[in-house]
């Protein structure tokens, strides 16, 4: 029982100082809260991953073009005053070709390819070139030996254009074959597309256009060929003016009318709807047909490089790729 009082009595006691001692904290003044400063660290610089911009940033790719020098004739050695075609083959996009000359006269100064007409005096002559691309130039330079032509006349054979008189057989052996030029009139036209006619190309091609071409002839018999021109007029090509000549070289039958399959356009210079151009064929013989293979792919002016039997009118045409 006492033990009871005693522990009731404590708790009293211990509840008494806890309410006081409630009671005298209430009434101090509340002490100024303490504020725990933090001294500046210094910023620590951000870690930059990447710079955005609104201009993006060019990567030069730097490298010179490959070029290849082609001459015809390919002889460097020339006569005084002769014609030269010079072309490059430029590896790279967008290529810009311009063109210097020591002496003589050049076609133009800027293009893939250019005519060269030698000096009237001997001497050395430097042509120097200089090729642009996309991604870079080079230059090229190409020297020609200018040489005085031959003064000496060479002793020439003229055979009058005489009625050949009557062969007398005198053995039964057959002649050797010699091959001799027709006699009488020799003629070649083109009877289809007709001058101011339309160049059909009926291959979907959106770089070439083949289209073809028939004519007429009379008196070209033996050995003679036929070889078709093609030159760009709007848009002109790469040398204003000049003609390509076709790749093959044709015969009549036998009633004198011949066909060919031209084409005009390369992934260069792509034949456009509506382009203009004038072809042309001629009569040669086997000798000025072997001097024109030389020339196929160049533009060249046909009759510096090979002389004609006969020689058709001009044909001028509109590209059209309808069917």
């Amino acid at each position: 029982m006492f033990t009871h009082r005693l522990t009731i009595s404590s708790f009293r006691h211990l509840l008494i100082f806890l309410v006081f001692g409630m009671l005298v904290a209430g009434c101090a003044r509340p002490a100024a809260p303490t504020s725990t400063t933090v001294p500046p660290s210094p910023a620590t610089a951000p870690k930059i991953t990447s710079i955005p911009s609104s201009t993006p940033q060019a990567v030069a790719v730097m490298g010179t073009p490959v070029v290849n020098i082609v001459i015809n004739p390919t002889n460097t050695k020339v006569q005084v005053g002769q014609e030269i075609a010079i072309s490059t083959e430029v590896t790279g996009r967008n290529p810009k070709v311009t063109w210097s000359a020591q002496k003589g006269t050049l076609s133009r100064t800027e293009g893939l390819s250019v005519i060269f007409t030698a000096p009237n005096e001997p001497g050395k002559v430097t042509i120097d070139i200089t090729i642009a691309v996309d991604t870079g130039a080079t230059t090229r330079s190409v020297t020609f030996d200018i040489m005085q032509a031959s003064t000496s006349t060479p002793t020439a054979t003229v055979i009058p254009p005489t009625r050949a008189p009557t062969p007398t057989v005198t053995s039964t052996t057959t002649p050797t074959r010699t091959i001799t030029m027709p006699t009488g009139t020799i003629t070649i036209t083109i009877n289809d597309p007709q001058n101011g006619g339309v160049a059909r190309c009926p291959v979907p091609s959106p770089q070439l256009c083949i289209f073809a071409v028939t004519g007429g002839s009379s008196g070209v018999t033996g050995d003679l060929k036929i070889r078709a021109f093609v030159k760009p007029v709007n848009p002109p090509g790469d040398m204003p003016g000049y003609w390509y000549v076709d790749g093959k070289a044709y015969s009549v039958n036998e009633t004198g009318d011949w066909s060919a399959d031209l084409q005009i356009g390369n992934p260069q210079y792509p034949a456009q709807p509506g382009a203009t151009l004038t072809i042309m064929a001629w009569v040669v013989t086997p000798a000025e047909s072997a001097k024109l293979d030389k020339q196929i792919g160049i533009a060249i002016n046909p009759t510096a490089q090979a002389s004609y039997v006969a020689k058709s009118s001009e044909v001028n045409l509109t590209v059209n790729r309808s069917q």
